[in-house]
């Protein structure tokens, strides 16, 4: 954390989908260096290309809770829907700079091409590294209740559901692996 006041106003955004300690720590992460957060929520538009996108909850209940965690932390934030990866950055004198983590760096620097493209100046990128998973059985129980919707809504045959959790579990150990 650094933990000293270097902006007005920080850009972020995410899917924030079953909110939970890394989305916390990230939005912890954004706060120590600026007054005020501005937070993006990916709308539906954006979920769509994303695996599994059905069970993603719908965006207003995943603004409420980062909103919901921004207000009990005393986090000055406005929470936005977000359209495409460049929300407000792309607008003059919106943010200062951007936060993201590392699965998210590669759209910071997109954000910062098209502004350079836009003769605007690059912003400044703050990458928070990614939390290592605690717990990965509640983090694959997590995965099991979202498959178990796919289950029903498809009715999948209970082999690919079995296929899922390895896959996921193979990625989520794959991801550990890489951060350490």
């Amino acid at each position: 954390m650094i933990n000293k006041i270097l902006y007005k106003s920080v850009g972020l955004g995410g899917t924030f989908d079953h909110f939970h300690d890394g989305h916390k720590s990230f939005i912890r992460y954004a706060a120590s260096f600026s007054r005020e957060l501005i937070i993006g929520v990916t709308t539906k538009k954006m979920t769509l290309s994303k695996p599994f996108n059905k069970t993603i909850k719908l965006a207003w209940s995943r603004s409420k809770a980062v909103k919901n965690f921004c207000f009990q932390e005393g986090i000055n934030a406005k929470i936005i829907e977000l359209n495409d990866i460049f929300g407000p950055t792309i607008e003059p004198k919106t943010v200062q700079a951007i936060a993201c983590t590392t699965d998210t760096a590669s759209g910071a620097n997109k954000i910062n091409e098209v502004r350079s493209k836009m003769s605007m100046r690059e912003l400044p990128i703050h990458v928070h590294k990614l939390l290592l998973k605690k717990n990965l059985v509640q983090s694959i129980l997590l995965e099991l209740d979202q498959v178990k919707l796919i289950v029903r809504a498809m009715s999948m045959p209970k082999f690919w559901t079995k296929i899922y959790i390895l896959m996921r579990l193979k990625e989520i150990i794959l991801q550990n692996l890489k951060e350490n």
